[in-house]
């Protein structure tokens, strides 16, 4: 799972990691990231630090 509220950002690096064989999702806020991560199960989280609402780290105690 890629979070980054920057839309560009997050779509091109879920992108290079599919290009690798990894599948990938992408959320832009971290309310919808919790929901997500909830329900996909992620392996891995790619989070950007500076989300609004709460910061990356916020979110990965989340």
């Amino acid at each position: 799972m890629v979070v980054d509220d920057n839309e560009e950002a997050a779509s091109t690096l879920a992108q290079y990691l599919e290009a690798y064989g990894h599948q990938t999702f992408v959320e832009h806020l971290p309310g919808s990231a919790l929901l997500s991560a909830a329900l996909e199960k992620p392996e891995v989280c790619i989070l950007d630090i500076g989300l609004p609402e709460m910061d990356g780290n916020e979110l990965a105690r989340g």
